[in-house]
């Protein structure tokens, strides 16, 4: 996870981190905030190691991704029992059970009217779709970038679950108040 030392992506990390995933903190300069992160996620059963490099010097990627292969490789696997790295592998391609997260980051309201008629309407469009809020509204500071409003975090099964939840009829039926409520961003990420 890179920039996880701080704000959303430390969160995003922390989320990740206790869905079970490996999580490899990366950072470009703030060594202290992502081994504390790291420390974190590793306290609450997790597995997560900070990892120093700017990821737009080749090189530095390059490192990054050996380290992360280091630590991450589990005793056994696959220089020492290929038979039970493929297995692993092939398991992991057949479950294909990695959690997606959907992230909406509110940057400026606009119209509250919007807002509340988005807000009113949202919990219907979650029905026959497996979601799980992780995030919604809470406590937040901004320690790098522009400042935000607010932030939602939610916990779909995969990520075509998440992008069938956002396409969907009635999830895009109220869009348009949100649109027209704020300025927001929204992405989709899997888990690993």
């Amino acid at each position: 996870m890179t920039g996880a030392s701080k704000g959303i992506g430390a969160g995003i990390a922390k989320a990740l981190g206790a869905e079970g995933a490996a999580v490899i903190v990366n950072y470009a300069r703030d060594r202290e905030g992502a081994e504390r992160v790291a420390r974190e996620i590793a306290g609450k059963g997790g597995r997560a190691i900070a990892v120093q490099g700017d990821v737009a010097q080749k090189a530095d990627a390059e490192r990054l991704v050996a380290e992360a292969k280091k630590a991450m490789t589990p005793a056994g696997s696959r220089e020492k029992s290929p038979s039970r790295a493929a297995a692993t592998n092939n398991h992991l391609k057949e479950s294909n059970l990695m959690s997606a997260y959907l992230v909406f980051t509110r940057e400026k309201t606009l119209d509250e009217a919007e807002l509340k008629l988005y807000w009113d309407k949202i919990r219907a469009t979650f029905e026959g779709h497996q979601v799980k809020v992780l995030v919604n509204y809470g406590r937040l500071e901004v320690l790098e970038g522009d400042p935000v409003e607010g932030i939602v975090i939610a916990e779909f099964p995969s990520f075509e679950a998440a992008k069938a939840w956002y396409e969907s009829p009635a999830y895009q039926a109220i869009r348009h108040h949100r649109l027209k409520g704020a300025i927001y961003s929204g992405l989709v990420v899997q888990g690993v």
